[in-house]
């Protein structure tokens, strides 16, 4: 009996944690993406500007990335180290649907993606409070001055100078 009853009050947490944020209805645009790149533009820009890109994959039927929108993407600190250091593009994954297409690899939604001369830097899943996401995105955009790893037969083979 204490099982079932334990069972109920735990699904009703989670349908209360999913339902709720969609009842809130849908988050309006985080003012960061006010200038509405498109994602080959948003590239354009981050190569012209030598700029990562972060690209903001989401829907307005999920509850997630609704919470994510209202919270982190929302806090003028996050939005402040967005503007500055990225060109920022929001993907809507039913409404640019070439422009999801283009990243590999994403299953769930809201991703975050941050990409820089073609290689992904930093990928983020699901919600986050604005701390959390502050430290991923500063942790992702270190890495702009990172050179990539060189890849099996990409690395240069020392010459050996003649005698």
């Amino acid at each position: 009996m204490r099982r079932n009853a334990l069972f109920i009050v735990i699904l009703a947490i989670i349908g209360v944690a999913v339902i709720l944020p969609k009842l809130r209805g849908v988050a309006p645009t985080p003012s960061v993406f006010e200038d509405g790149w498109s994602l080959p533009a948003a590239r354009e820009a981050g190569n012209a500007e030598n700029k990562p890109v972060l690209a903001f994959l989401t829907a307005d039927w999920c509850g997630a990335c609704q919470t994510l929108k209202r919270g982190a993407l929302s806090d003028s600190g996050v939005v402040t180290l967005i503007r500055e250091r990225t060109i920022p593009v929001y993907v809507d994954v039913d409404e640019s649907v070439e422009d999801a297409r283009a990243f590999a690899n994403v299953s769930s939604i809201p991703a975050v993606i941050i990409e820089y001369g073609g290689r992904e830097l930093g990928r983020s899943v699901g919600s986050k409070s604005a701390r959390d996401f502050r430290t991923w995105l500063e942790e992702a955009l270190a890495r702009v001055d990172t050179p990539p790893a060189p890849v099996d037969g990409d690395a240069a083979t020392p010459v050996k100078p003649e005698d």
